[in-house]
């Protein structure tokens, strides 16, 4: 994995490209009009993602029948950001860990490999 200052770049890039996803999704008429901590950074690459503020209808129709399922669900969605996100980032390896709360919680890891060529392939576009 390449040494880069990971603290530096989840905080300045990492949770904009999750809510640019996320507000760019259906997702984004459950959560509340005013701003809240949907998405909260814990550590250099660990992100807590905070259902309890999306909509009681959405939590009882799509988060509270399964709730594991409704989180794998959402971290697939969520795979193909974080490798943009990745190749954004000129990385080609990252791990990112994932921590669902609401009634209950639930945690989860997203390894992202990138092969140096698609990296290049995209920086030298």
């Amino acid at each position: 994995m390449e040494e880069i200052d990971m603290g530096y770049y989840a905080i300045r890039t990492l949770l904009p490209a999750i809510m640019d996803w996320v507000d760019n999704s259906r997702i984004k008429k459950a959560l509340p009009d005013h701003p809240c901590k949907f998405l909260t950074q814990l550590g250099n690459c660990s992100v807590q993602i905070s259902l309890s503020y999306l909509s009681k209808e959405y939590l009882q129709k799509h988060v509270e029948p399964n709730f594991q399922r409704y989180c794998n669900a959402f971290t697939e969605q969520l795979k193909p950001v974080l490798r943009k996100w990745c190749i954004k980032c000129n990385m080609t390896e990252v791990r990112i860990d994932l921590r669902y709360t609401a009634h209950l919680v639930y945690g989860t890891s997203v390894h992202v490999i990138v092969s140096r060529e698609e990296l290049k392939n995209y920086h030298n576009v």
